[in-house]
């Protein structure tokens, strides 16, 4: 299988921000790099998927792409269905919600850079956007527990752990004023 890269479409997770979560009232269901790990695979399966269409549509053979990580993570047929369905979902309700952080944080440094807004409460505004997005993942992780069974859930958890979550990065972001009071990571970490 291809080593895992970036793709833009995920980058604002980095760039939103990745701030302890303040004023949380529940515990997520999973631990946050776990979830960031699960966004990451999501966004992988279905580029594997695009690849697999782009071989068919070019008349080569797609079954090794399409098959590529049901083979590495050791999923039955229709564990395979339903993780490519949940992350073609889970997907597409991320990047809506990544929309709506995006334009509330533009809104948020409009309102910084017009006014004495507390950055406290501007970095409590930011972290819960976050949250909902890491609610979208733990939503749609929790689907794939459901429909797989718990046992079965945590071979795949397993995978992404080893293969995935260890590829990820964590960046701290800070709020610099100056800069539009736009994110920007903290060399310190």
């Amino acid at each position: 299988m291809p080593r895992f890269s970036t793709p833009a479409s995920i980058l604002p997770i980095f760039l939103l921000c990745v701030f302890p979560i303040v004023g949380q009232t529940t515990t997520p269901l999973y631990p946050a790099p776990e979830t960031t790990g699960f966004r990451f695979f999501f966004v992988q399966v279905m580029a594997m998927e695009s690849l697999a269409d782009r071989l068919k549509a070019q008349g080569k053979a797609d079954t090794a792409a399409r098959g590529a990580v049901q083979k590495a993570a050791q999923l039955t047929d229709q564990e395979a269905t339903l993780l490519k369905q949940v992350a073609q979902q889970c997907n597409s309700d991320y990047d809506t919600e990544t929309a709506r952080g995006v334009s509330a944080v533009t809104d948020l440094r409009k309102q910084y850079l017009s006014s004495s807004a507390s950055p406290a409460a501007i970095a409590q505004q930011i972290s819960a956007l976050e949250a909902q997005r890491a609610a979208v993942i733990g939503a749609c992780m929790q689907e794939l527990e459901t429909g797989m069974g718990f046992k079965r859930f945590l071979v795949l958890r397993g995978y992404v752990g080893a293969h995935v979550v260890g590829n990820v990065k964590h960046v701290d972001v800070v709020l610099q004023p100056g800069a539009h009071g736009a994110p920007s990571p903290n060399p310190q970490h």
